[in-house]
Protein backbone atom coordinates (compact mmCIF):
# COMPACT_ATOMS: atom_id res chain seq x y z
CA UNK A 1 0.00 0.00 0.00
CA UNK A 2 3.17 2.39 1.05
CA UNK A 3 4.17 1.78 -2.27
CA UNK A 4 1.10 2.11 -4.32
CA UNK A 5 0.69 5.46 -2.70
CA UNK A 6 4.33 6.52 -3.74
CA UNK A 7 3.86 6.01 -6.76
CA UNK A 8 0.71 7.75 -6.60
CA UNK A 9 2.09 10.82 -5.44
CA UNK A 10 5.13 10.69 -7.98
CA UNK A 11 2.21 10.86 -10.45
CA UNK A 12 0.50 13.20 -9.19
CA UNK A 13 3.78 15.63 -8.93
CA UNK A 14 4.81 14.96 -12.51
CA UNK A 15 1.19 15.56 -14.03
CA UNK A 16 0.93 19.30 -12.21
CA UNK A 17 4.95 19.95 -13.54
CA UNK A 18 3.87 19.19 -17.24
CA UNK A 19 0.62 20.90 -16.89
CA UNK A 20 2.57 23.79 -15.26
CA UNK A 21 5.65 23.56 -17.70
CA UNK A 22 2.75 23.02 -20.79
CA UNK A 23 1.17 26.96 -20.14
CA UNK A 24 4.93 28.07 -19.78
CA UNK A 25 5.96 26.67 -23.01
CA UNK A 26 2.51 27.96 -24.73
CA UNK A 27 3.85 31.78 -23.65
CA UNK A 28 7.35 30.85 -24.32
CA UNK A 29 7.51 28.77 -27.19
CA UNK A 30 4.28 28.14 -29.21
CA UNK A 31 2.54 31.55 -29.01
CA UNK A 32 5.87 33.67 -30.28
CA UNK A 33 6.26 30.86 -33.36
CA UNK A 34 2.66 31.55 -34.06
CA UNK A 35 1.31 27.78 -33.01
CA UNK A 36 -1.60 28.00 -30.72
CA UNK A 37 -1.07 26.75 -27.57
CA UNK A 38 -3.03 26.02 -24.52
CA UNK A 39 -2.73 29.52 -23.86
CA UNK A 40 -4.47 30.84 -27.30
CA UNK A 41 -7.31 28.21 -26.37
CA UNK A 42 -7.75 29.76 -22.15
CA UNK A 43 -7.39 33.67 -23.47
CA UNK A 44 -10.13 32.80 -26.25
CA UNK A 45 -12.19 32.28 -23.19
CA UNK A 46 -10.99 34.11 -20.39
CA UNK A 47 -7.53 35.07 -19.47
CA UNK A 48 -8.57 35.17 -15.66
CA UNK A 49 -9.73 31.20 -16.65
CA UNK A 50 -6.43 30.91 -17.67
CA UNK A 51 -4.98 32.04 -14.09
CA UNK A 52 -7.68 29.87 -12.26
CA UNK A 53 -6.23 26.81 -13.47
CA UNK A 54 -2.72 27.46 -12.81
CA UNK A 55 -3.99 28.37 -9.29
CA UNK A 56 -6.37 25.52 -9.25
CA UNK A 57 -3.66 23.36 -9.85
CA UNK A 58 -0.87 24.92 -7.84
CA UNK A 59 -3.38 25.25 -4.53
CA UNK A 60 -4.71 21.57 -5.59
CA UNK A 61 -0.79 20.15 -5.59
CA UNK A 62 -0.65 21.79 -2.45
CA UNK A 63 -3.46 19.75 -0.22
CA UNK A 64 -2.90 16.95 -1.64
CA UNK A 65 0.68 16.85 -0.59
CA UNK A 66 0.05 18.12 2.95
CA UNK A 67 0.24 15.19 5.50
CA UNK A 68 -3.17 15.21 6.74
CA UNK A 69 -5.47 12.63 4.97
CA UNK A 70 -9.01 13.05 4.89
CA UNK A 71 -10.76 16.89 3.43
CA UNK A 72 -7.74 18.64 2.67
CA UNK A 73 -6.24 16.31 0.65
CA UNK A 74 -9.89 15.44 -1.14
CA UNK A 75 -10.24 19.13 -2.07
CA UNK A 76 -7.25 18.91 -3.32
CA UNK A 77 -7.55 16.02 -5.64
CA UNK A 78 -10.69 17.44 -7.00
CA UNK A 79 -8.94 21.10 -7.65
CA UNK A 80 -6.21 19.11 -9.81
CA UNK A 81 -8.91 16.93 -11.60
CA UNK A 82 -10.98 19.99 -12.25
CA UNK A 83 -7.83 21.50 -14.13
CA UNK A 84 -6.82 18.64 -15.54
CA UNK A 85 -10.27 18.20 -17.36
CA UNK A 86 -9.85 21.66 -18.84
CA UNK A 87 -6.52 20.68 -20.35
CA UNK A 88 -7.02 17.82 -21.34
CA UNK A 89 -10.16 19.93 -23.01
CA UNK A 90 -7.88 22.42 -24.47
CA UNK A 91 -5.43 19.34 -25.65
CA UNK A 92 -8.11 17.65 -27.43
CA UNK A 93 -9.80 20.70 -28.81
CA UNK A 94 -6.35 22.15 -30.56
CA UNK A 95 -6.01 18.36 -32.51
CA UNK A 96 -9.64 18.84 -33.97
CA UNK A 97 -8.41 22.40 -34.74
CA UNK A 98 -5.36 20.82 -36.58
CA UNK A 99 -7.71 18.38 -38.57
CA UNK A 100 -9.70 20.86 -39.66
CA UNK A 101 -6.43 23.16 -41.08
CA UNK A 102 -5.62 20.59 -43.76
CA UNK A 103 -2.98 17.97 -43.89
CA UNK A 104 0.14 20.67 -45.06
CA UNK A 105 -0.42 23.11 -42.16
CA UNK A 106 -0.64 20.28 -39.39
CA UNK A 107 3.00 19.73 -38.71
CA UNK A 108 3.92 23.71 -38.45
CA UNK A 109 0.44 23.56 -35.71
CA UNK A 110 1.93 20.30 -33.31
CA UNK A 111 2.31 22.30 -30.17
CA UNK A 112 5.13 21.48 -27.57
CA UNK A 113 2.10 23.33 -24.68
CA UNK A 114 -0.31 20.81 -26.00
CA UNK A 115 1.81 17.70 -26.02
CA UNK A 116 2.90 18.48 -22.79
CA UNK A 117 -0.53 19.47 -21.41
CA UNK A 118 -1.91 16.26 -23.09
CA UNK A 119 0.64 13.50 -21.05
CA UNK A 120 0.25 15.90 -18.17
CA UNK A 121 -3.68 15.47 -17.62
CA UNK A 122 -3.24 11.25 -18.73
CA UNK A 123 -0.44 10.63 -16.26
CA UNK A 124 -3.01 12.44 -13.46
CA UNK A 125 -5.78 10.58 -14.84
CA UNK A 126 -3.63 7.24 -13.99
CA UNK A 127 -2.49 8.82 -10.48
CA UNK A 128 -6.37 9.36 -9.71
CA UNK A 129 -7.40 5.67 -11.13
CA UNK A 130 -4.61 4.64 -8.22
CA UNK A 131 -6.12 7.04 -5.77
CA UNK A 132 -9.21 5.45 -6.03
CA UNK A 133 -7.89 1.92 -5.78
CA UNK A 134 -6.02 2.76 -2.57
CA UNK A 135 -9.25 4.74 -0.93
CA UNK A 136 -11.26 1.89 -2.05
CA UNK A 137 -8.57 -0.70 -0.82
CA UNK A 138 -9.26 1.37 2.61
CA UNK A 139 -12.77 0.98 2.46
CA UNK A 140 -12.38 -2.81 2.63
CA UNK A 141 -10.18 -3.54 5.03
CA UNK A 142 -11.69 -4.31 8.46
CA UNK A 143 -11.42 -1.43 11.13
CA UNK A 144 -9.25 -2.73 13.99
CA UNK A 145 -11.31 -2.46 17.34
CA UNK A 146 -9.72 -0.24 20.25
CA UNK A 147 -11.28 -2.60 22.65
CA UNK A 148 -8.35 -4.83 24.45
CA UNK A 149 -11.35 -7.36 25.38
CA UNK A 150 -11.54 -7.82 21.58
CA UNK A 151 -7.63 -9.41 21.40
CA UNK A 152 -8.45 -12.91 21.33
CA UNK A 153 -5.31 -13.66 24.06
CA UNK A 154 -6.99 -11.40 26.44
CA UNK A 155 -9.94 -13.08 25.86
CA UNK A 156 -8.17 -16.34 26.41
CA UNK A 157 -7.00 -14.86 29.71
CA UNK A 158 -10.34 -13.75 30.44
CA UNK A 159 -12.17 -17.25 30.25
CA UNK A 160 -9.04 -18.79 32.35
CA UNK A 161 -10.06 -15.79 35.03
CA UNK A 162 -13.54 -17.30 35.44
CA UNK A 163 -12.61 -20.45 35.93
CA UNK A 164 -10.54 -19.11 38.79
CA UNK A 165 -13.36 -17.31 40.24
CA UNK A 166 -15.46 -20.56 39.78
CA UNK A 167 -13.19 -22.51 41.87
CA UNK A 168 -12.18 -24.77 39.14
CA UNK A 169 -8.42 -24.04 38.80
CA UNK A 170 -6.24 -22.83 41.43
CA UNK A 171 -4.62 -19.44 41.66
CA UNK A 172 -1.42 -20.93 40.60
CA UNK A 173 -2.62 -22.27 37.63
CA UNK A 174 -4.37 -19.01 36.40
CA UNK A 175 -1.05 -17.56 36.67
CA UNK A 176 1.17 -20.23 34.91
CA UNK A 177 -1.43 -19.98 31.84
CA UNK A 178 -1.69 -16.07 31.88
CA UNK A 179 1.97 -16.20 31.87
CA UNK A 180 2.32 -18.70 29.12
CA UNK A 181 -1.09 -17.12 26.68
CA UNK A 182 0.52 -13.58 27.41
CA UNK A 183 4.16 -14.75 26.52
CA UNK A 184 5.35 -13.51 29.82
CA UNK A 185 8.50 -14.13 31.78
CA UNK A 186 7.46 -15.79 34.96
CA UNK A 187 10.64 -14.48 36.66
CA UNK A 188 9.58 -10.80 35.34
CA UNK A 189 6.20 -11.15 35.86
CA UNK A 190 4.65 -9.00 39.01
CA UNK A 191 1.31 -10.82 41.00
CA UNK A 192 -0.86 -8.31 42.12
CA UNK A 193 -2.63 -5.20 41.66
CA UNK A 194 -0.18 -3.92 38.57
CA UNK A 195 -1.52 -6.41 36.33
CA UNK A 196 -5.21 -5.84 35.16
CA UNK A 197 -5.59 -9.54 34.76
CA UNK A 198 -5.21 -11.02 38.30
CA UNK A 199 -7.40 -8.73 39.79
Amino acid sequence: MKKLNLVERILVVVSTVLILCAFAFSYLFDESAGVPGLLTFGTTYSIVGVFLIVVATCLGLGLYLSQKEGTAKTIGICLLLAANIIVFAACTDLFVVEEETGAKEEEALISMSQVLGLIGAIVFFVALILWGLRAFANLARPVESNDPEDDPQIKLVLKWRTLLEEGVITEEEYQAKRVSILGLDSKKDVKGKDHPLTK
